[in-house]
């Protein structure tokens, strides 16, 4: 039944139901490219290549040329037989001369099966358009603050390994995130694939051998290169009040909580074992979670079959839940729900903090992805890997697994799909508040903001107050009147207020690829003098 699921990942043509038909099926492996959306071009572009289900059709790599804007750029002669289930290969290619901007990469692949030798551009697979990468070649780092870090915080691996869908290795992300810019990103496999044996994605493996191994990885990683940081965690599938299953983030935590509700590996089985409380009240000591995308549309076959659902306002309520991971790799068009469903739990009293993922299966450049079962691959490019991150200010502590999940339980961090802000308040005695903390008065607020000629100079600067006694929010204070600027520092004259409240702050910025925003998490300012009841959740 998985495979009514479309979802958003390399996507795998070599499972078929026996005695149906399948013309996305090939009697070869599948093989795929891809290049990372953005890097500074200062560095070396790193060309992916992945083998799947080469075991069942062992093969030789010969070449690949790489081709930018349809000139021959580089070529590379490999001779690798391949037969393993998995297998990848990153070739880096220098761009330091290549023109900023926006540029095509077309990956030509030459290899060998059963004595005949063949070529793709891309990919292998039927249907798709095998079009090139678009990838913006930058002259500039990402325009991340003095002391902050940015990572993407959902991602999926090729531990993700089923009828519909395969990921990218750890290394090979890892590889990725550092020419995208990133110092850190979360894995977040799905519970269901988490507990499959490792060569057979149709069995449970009560041993759990799959997620044991994963963590080791994970660590071993870590410990031979702290450039990039990886989060170990999961992606459950957990009950919400109405029994649906929904998607809980979690993030360090040494267990593995079972949840397989949504993945069609039985049928009319779709109750997950565990609901959200079951799963917050088992969590460890040093774990976080986090609501996992809430706002996504659910697909009517997908409720039908799946029994999925949504999360609803009181599922997210919980005090043991760290947040909300409203953003998901999704444009500009989703900003507003998002955004609503998040300020709907702060406007309630609760210290809920915003948090920014992709959901990308592997997905550096392109999303290829099973979009009618045996029949059509399609493509697009949202839900990209590194789209949308999460910057920490981790104030010259070292860039560690620990140090980040403590500063994501702090809540100084903020989100972007492009420039950074940093955003603090002063009380009277000139005392700084950071984001995610509260204090009794507040005087003074200071925004600083960052951006790029990738991302534009800032066009907007927003600063929002929320009421918790009327549960309404406003715009404090609005500033367009910002001259072509990459980076600014802005303070701002707080007034007398006799409500309980929080502020936040948002900027947006316009450049070569289009609008760009970032959202900082709220500041709670309490005003112990006035007689609300109104309480902050959590602190």
């Amino acid at each position: 039944m998985s495979l009514l699921i479309p979802p958003f990942a390399y996507a795998s043509t070599f499972y078929r139901f026996k005695y149906f038909f399948s013309l996305l099926k090939k009697r070869e492996p599948q093989i795929v490219a891809d290049v990372p959306h953005r890097i500074n071009k200062i560095n070396a572009l790193p060309i992916l290549i992945i083998f799947k289900d080469a075991d069942h059709f062992p093969c030789e790599l010969l070449e690949i040329e790489i081709f930018i804007d349809k000139n021959l750029h580089a070529q590379n002669t490999i001779n690798q037989k391949i037969a393993s289930n998995y297998w990848d290969y990153i070739w880096k290619t220098d761009v330091s001369k290549a023109e900023p901007g926006w540029h095509n990469i077309d990956v030509k692949i030459t290899y060998k099966l059963r004595g005949k030798i063949y070529t793709l551009f891309n990919d292998n697979y039927r249907t798709t358009s095998h079009a090139p990468f678009p990838s913006f070649f930058s002259e500039d780092d990402l325009p991340i603050l003095p002391g902050f870090i940015g990572g993407d915080m959902h991602s999926h691996s090729n531990n993700t390994d089923d009828q519909i869908e395969f990921g990218a290795s750890l290394e090979a992300t890892a590889e990725m995130s550092s020419a995208l810019g990133l110092d850190f990103f979360a894995v977040t496999d799905h519970s269901y694939d988490l507990d499959d044996y490792t060569d057979n994605f149709l069995k449970n493996d009560p041993t759990l051998k799959k997620w044991h191994t994963f963590l080791e990885k994970v660590s071993e990683l870590n410990n031979s290169d702290n450039t990039i940081i990886i989060i170990p965690g999961e992606e459950v599938s957990v009950k919400n009040t109405k029994n649906q299953t929904v998607h809980l983030l979690v993030y360090n935590d040494p267990n593995y909580f079972p949840g397989c509700g949504d993945s069609g590996e039985k049928w009319l089985h779709y109750f997950s074992e565990l609901s959200i409380k079951d799963v917050l009240s088992s969590l460890a000591k040093n774990a976080i979670s986090f609501a996992s995308h809430p706002t996504d549309k659910v697909p009517f076959m997908h409720r039908l079959l799946l029994n999925r659902g949504h999360w609803g306002i009181a599922d997210a309520e919980d005090e043991r839940l760290t947040g909300v991971q409203i953003f998901n790799g999704h444009g500009s068009d989703k900003i507003e729900a998002s955004i609503k469903f998040w300020t709907t739990l702060l406007l309630k009293g609760h210290k809920s903090f915003l948090l920014a993922g992709n959901d990308g299966h592997g997905n550096f450049g392109s999303n290829r992805y099973l979009s009618v079962p045996f029949l059509k691959i399609s493509e697009t490019y949202t839900q990209l890997f590194g789209k949308w991150r999460t910057d920490l200010n981790i104030a010259g502590s070292k860039n560690t697994v620990t140090n980040i999940i403590k500063r994501i339980i702090d809540g100084n961090f903020s989100v972007s799909n492009g420039p950074a802000i940093d955003f603090q308040l002063f009380d009277e005695k000139n005392r700084d508040r950071s984001m995610g903390t509260k204090t009794n008065y507040a005087k003074l607020g200071k925004i600083h903001v960052k951006s790029s000629r990738e991302f534009g100079p800032i066009r907007k600067i927003i600063v929002y107050r929320g009421i918790l006694q009327t549960e309404t929010e406003d715009v404090y204070l609005t500033n367009e009147q910002i001259e072509d600027s990459f980076e600014l520092q802005t303070d701002f004259e707080i007034k007398q207020i006799t409500d309980k409240c929080y502020f936040r702050a948002e900027i947006q910025s316009e450049g070569p690829k289009g609008k760009h925003f970032a959202f900082t998490n709220p500041i709670w300012v309490l005003n112990s003098r006035e007689s609300s009841s109104k309480k902050i959740s959590k602190g």
